[in-house]
């Protein structure tokens, strides 16, 4: 199954990391919006969307290997 859509929006971060990790022995693999900033441009911005997505962005590079290895099984 893929899990479309998620983002942060309505829980922490930690949160968030439980329902990734419940989810993984069912998941193929796991999506999200992008508005297309990177990580160094939401780091030096004010906008509170920019934090929110910079948390996301970060959360996702730190677990990559063990995202990826769901595609695997």
């Amino acid at each position: 199954m893929l899990i479309e859509e998620t983002f942060p929006l309505k829980c922490d971060m930690e949160e968030f990391s439980r329902f990734i990790e419940d989810s993984r022995p069912h998941a193929a693999g796991w999506l999200g919006f992008y508005w297309g900033r990177t990580p160094a441009e939401c780091r030096t911005s004010t906008d509170i969307r920019d934090a929110l997505m910079l948390h996301w962005l970060e959360f996702f590079q730190m677990h990559r290997g063990a995202m990826e290895g769901a595609r695997e099984r």
